[in-house]
């Protein structure tokens, strides 16, 4: 029980506390009501205990401007100290401390807790391996961890409502706006590895581009020159600089250094690497040899010159904190695992160092020590759902298909003209090596075969209408993408030409005479002309696989995601006109008179909707079997099947002291 004697004592005590930060602390009747608060606040927390209180109070001190700073620094210092007994994390907290309040004493014990945190960090190497699951916190709306947006303790995302840059803290659930984007300006982003800054990407109401950099305290905001660029993006470990891959006009890639600061560009010289990931300290670059995820890994300088061979076949995911290994993902005899190679002075020092088996290749270390990763689920990323719909195109059931390999995206099956077989792409890893497979199942029998075999690169097909046979587009490593038909009884295999840029197949006519392409890096809408080989560029701008371009069988309608909105014109031309919320689980019926999607109906159900593409109002079909609302829809030329690929959960997990004991 709290008497008044004991209140009296908490009273001096907090004067006394107050006063390990300050010189002398002024008489009661001469301090500011926010120093009275201050005292009272830190009674509450150190005297009675009441930690939800007293954080409350110091936030409410630390956020009022009319405060003196050294008050105001003092509320942090204890909030942070509240944090902590919490189990939270508070390196925020401190660093405010130490770049807001400089000239107070808070500053030098923030700067020395700081410190000590480091070198918790480090120490950490020598402790246990251990993994766990990254979760977002409900407080944080719109975060979807992945392997590139936290480091396991914080995490940039997107607001799904405001549409704002966050940084949110995954062990408080706060959060904090980093930037204030126009509607639907902000693309994509890619934050640093010690989460203190965020490269992101901008998109004008006309389709101009801005890329821009900004601290993750909302500071420091500065636009770089723009470029075309494509291809994952790596932060250097003291931020100074990002590499990405520039796009050339002849359609390949080329990976360039860009100085954060001045916007300067080294062109590295190199072929086209574009996943590349810098040494810690800043002296290499290492990279793979692929036109996607997998291949030769090799080391050169980050001044540029030539890189040298370090591993025959492997997938990147970068080098430890120490800069000792570099982390790959190996596949050895059909068993897939993390494996650390040695590494010094640039060159491969002793053979590779299992860590533990599993699925590591959608992974990136980070500055703290810690590895993220997305491990693939059985069977690849997307599922894949088989339903039948009735003579009046309502649904009739669902039932899940199981296709063999493990397919990379959500590249729908493509259907043969009678509607009785599917084509699909999907990948096959043999002896260690990842192909991309084309197969083909007969849906009454579900009986499987395989046609053809390519290489690493993406593959997309589509369906002949009028001859037993596929069209197919492989990307190659010199950025070309190579056309060929396969006979679909024979396998026979006949190539019709080369194309430059990294092309994704459509849709095709069906007079059998052009296919329709994502251009890319151009990311236009082409017509490829299949007996002469010509290009006619239909000017559409950005349709790439985030734009979901679609047209409906006749030829007549065309559609695209624009600001979170389905938007239809027809293919001949015209204005875009808005006609359903934006999904990227969309496909027209048959006939081209109507638009099926997924959404949620006015009861939040799952749905699978309908729209006539003359625009009006939806009506519901039936259910849709999963939540996920990314995926790709395929209806049969009949109009009585449709296949749906679907996102499958994403789980992601850190994985912390995992280096080998020096």
């Amino acid at each position: 029980m709290i008497t008044e004697k004991n209140k009296l004592a908490a009273t001096a005590l907090a004067g006394l506390l107050i006063a390990g930060l300050a010189p002398l602390a002024p008489p009661v009747s001469a301090q500011t009501k926010p120093a009275v608060e201050l005292e009272g606040a830190i009674a509450k927390e150190q005297v009675n205990g009441d930690l939800k209180a007293a954080i409350a109070t110091y936030q409410k001190i630390a956020a009022n401007s009319a405060a003196p700073r050294d008050v105001r620094a003092k509320a942090l210092w204890h909030l942070a100290g509240c944090y902590e007994k919490q189990g939270q994390q508070a390196q925020t907290v401190y660093q405010q401390i130490v770049r807001d309040y400089a000239d107070q004493p808070a500053a030098k014990q923030a700067s020395a807790k700081l410190a000590g945190m480091r070198r918790g960090d480090r120490d950490a190497t020598s402790t246990t391996m251990t993994q766990r699951k990254i979760e977002a916190p409900a407080s944080l709306p719109g975060l979807a961890p992945d392997f590139s947006n936290n480091d396991g303790r914080h995490a940039v995302y997107r607001d799904h409502v405001t549409g704002n840059l966050m940084f949110g803290d995954l062990t408080s659930g706060e959060s904090r706006v980093i930037f204030k984007p126009n509607a639907g300006a902000l693309r994509t982003y890619w934050p640093s590895r010690d989460m203190s800054m965020v490269y992101f990407l901008l998109a004008a109401p006309d389709g101009k581009l801005t890329t821009a950099a900004i601290r993750t305290d909302g500071t420091a905001y500065r636009e770089i020159p723009g470029f075309a660029f494509s291809g994952r993006l790596d932060w250097s470990w003291d931020n100074r600089y990002v590499l990405v891959c520039e796009n050339q006009p002849d359609g390949t890639r080329r990976p360039v250094r860009i100085s954060v600061a001045a916007g300067s560009k080294l062109d590295l010289r190199w072929p086209e690497r574009c996943i590349q990931m810098f040494s810690p300290d800043g002296r290499y670059i290492a990279s793979v040899d692929s036109s996607h995820d997998a291949g030769g890994i090799f080391v050169g300088p980050s001044e540029g010159g030539s890189q040298q061979p370090v591993f025959d076949d492997a997938r990147l995911i970068g080098w430890t904190r120490d800069g000792r290994y570099l982390a790959l993902d190996i596949a050895r005899s059909g068993a897939e695992g993390l494996y650390l190679l040695p590494m010094k002075d640039g060159q491969r020092s002793g053979e590779p160092v299992l860590v533990r088996y599993g699925s590591f290749g959608i992974a990136q270390t980070f500055a703290n020590g810690a590895l993220i990763y997305e491990p693939t689920p059985s069977g690849g990323q997307y599922s894949t759902w088989l339903g039948t719909l009735d003579s009046d195109g309502r649904l009739a059931g669902w039932k899940q298909w199981e296709l063999s390999g493990s397919k990379r995206g959500p590249y729908a099956p493509t259907w043969s003209p009678d509607s009785k077989q599917i084509a699909y792409v999907t990948s096959a890893n043999a002896a260690g090596q990842n192909t991309q497979v084309v197969r083909v199942r007969d849906l009454a029998t579900g009986a499987e075969r395989e046609i053809y075999q390519g290489g690493s690169g993406e593959m997309s097909c589509l369906w002949a209408t009028l001859h037993p046979k596929l069209f197919c587009g492989e990307i190659t490593t010199k950025g070309m993408t190579e056309v060929v038909s396969i006979a679909i009884d024979s396998g026979r295999i006949e190539r019709l030409g080369s194309i430059p840029g990294r092309n994704l197949f459509l849709f095709g006519e069906p007079s059998d005479q052009g296919i329709y392409m994502a251009s890319r890096p151009e990311e236009d809408l082409i017509r490829w002309e299949i007996a002469t080989g010509q290009t006619t560029t239909l000017g559409q701008g950005r349709v790439n696989m985030a734009n979901w371009v679609i047209a409906s069988h006749d030829g007549r309608w065309i559609t695209r995601l624009q600001g979170g909105k389905t938007e239809i014109r027809p293919v001949s031309g015209g204005d875009w006109k808005p006609l359903a919320p934006g999904s990227t689980q969309m496909a027209f019926s048959p006939d081209g008179n109507w638009l099926l999607y997924h959404d949620v109906d006015a009861a939040g159900k799952q749905s699978l909707l309908r729209i006539s593409a003359i625009g009006g109002q939806p009506e519901r079909l039936g259910d849709f079997p999963v939540a996920t609302r990314i995926g790709i829809f395929s209806i049969s030329p009949d109009g009585r099947k449709i296949v749906a690929d679907t996102l499958r959960p994403i789980e992601v997990w850190a994985l912390e002291n995992f280096e080998p004991k020096q």
